[in-house]
């Protein structure tokens, strides 16, 4: 038995006749969305507010490395500088366990670990709050990804290439000096401004960054007793003393009797 039909065999085959007009299609898919609109129905209708912006700017900080599940960090200090968009939050390190005070004692008895982020222009995210059946969002004018920044790491590598290029540097000096001889010397003029060293972006953002100073910023978290003021109710506080009692409190303590 052959596997391969000959070209001479006329194989018959069953057709049917397919209505695939652009009417129909348009009827079936309006049929479709109608049955679905069917079996989900709008149960409510909730207003939204968006306001264009506030007085003061919102800040998302994303912590990258940090679940969803954990707490919020607990910040001690926050340190910014405008220019650059660079933002640090010191966050004390949990003494009661996994921590190694000998190892402590090796990186100049750090206590701390520093997150750093840079400032960017975002506007994907809002904040929004539900009040009176509405929802009133607020725009977020910049978020960070902080990450943890190993400042003392850095400033250990700085010092041991200083001392290694400053090593170099003497036994070059003594070389020269065993080697005297007479070479000829061809000077020339140049301006201020050709011998100011030229940085690219990336150097030039760099310098920016060091020498522009911190400015400090008071944290407060959630559980502050400042934020806690707040009155969550609508209603207005009632005083229960009159207009003259009132006053009379006021000036007590400068009365004079005659």
């Amino acid at each position: 038995m052959s596997l391969f039909v000959p070209e001479d065999d006329e194989t018959q085959l069953d057709t049917m006749d397919l209505d695939v007009s652009k009417e129909n299609l348009d009827g079936d898919s309006s049929k479709a969305d109608m049955n679905s609109d069917e079996e989900d129905p709008v149960i409510n209708e909730v207003p939204i507010h968006i306001n264009s912006r506030l007085r003061e700017e919102l800040v998302i900080l994303q912590y990258t490395n940090r679940f969803k599940q954990r707490e919020q960090p607990n910040i001690s200090q926050v340190r910014f500088k405008p220019q650059a968009g660079v933002l640090e939050l010191n966050v004390p390190l949990e003494k009661s366990k996994y921590f190694s005070p000998e190892k402590s004692a090796e990186w100049d008895n750090i206590d701390k670990q520093i997150l750093r982020g840079v400032l960017n222009e975002s506007s994907t995210y809002y904040a929004g709050v539900v009040k009176n059946g509405a929802i009133h969002l607020n725009p977020i004018q910049k978020n960070a990804q902080v990450r943890p920044y190993f400042e003392y790491m850095d400033q250990r590598k700085s010092e041991k290439q200083n001392q290694f290029h400053q090593q170099l540097k003497i036994a070059n000096e003594t070389t020269d000096a065993s080697k005297k001889e007479v070479r000829v010397v061809q000077m020339s003029m140049k301006t201020t401004v050709d011998s100011q060293p030229r940085l690219g972006g990336a150097l030039q953002s760099n310098k920016s960054e060091s020498e522009e100073a911190w400015v400090d910023y008071a944290w407060l978290g959630s559980s502050k007793e400042q934020l806690q003021l707040a009155n969550k109710d609508d209603t207005l506080l009632q005083s229960n003393m009159t207009r003259d009692e009132y006053m009379g409190e006021l000036f007590k303590e400068t009365r004079v009797d005659l």
